[in-house]
């Protein structure tokens, strides 16, 4: 874990300590040394694993979706009474 410095850390998460004071102080530093936006390249596996974790959560949706569409909730028979 790295320790919080004014604007020498890359990435927030790998901070072993991190508040709003600590966040506040590296977004002004880097703001001051014209580093605001720092992109970090993905590796392959990196990839690879963020194209798995979209194929998951779409097919979970895509299951939700289908048994929601499937089951009848009767949610509006109260409307029905109503009118």
């Amino acid at each position: 874990m790295a320790k919080a410095g004014k604007g020498c850390v890359d990435d927030l998460a790998t901070l072993s300590e991190l508040n709003e004071d600590i966040i506040l102080q590296e977004l002004q530093a880097r703001y001051h040394k014209d580093v605001i936006y720092v992109r970090k390249w993905m590796t392959r596996n990196e990839r690879r694993f963020a194209r798995i974790q979209c194929v998951v959560i779409w097919l979970i949706f895509t299951f939700l979706l289908f048994v929601n569409s499937v089951v009848c909730l009767n949610i509006f028979r109260h409307m029905s009474e109503i009118f």
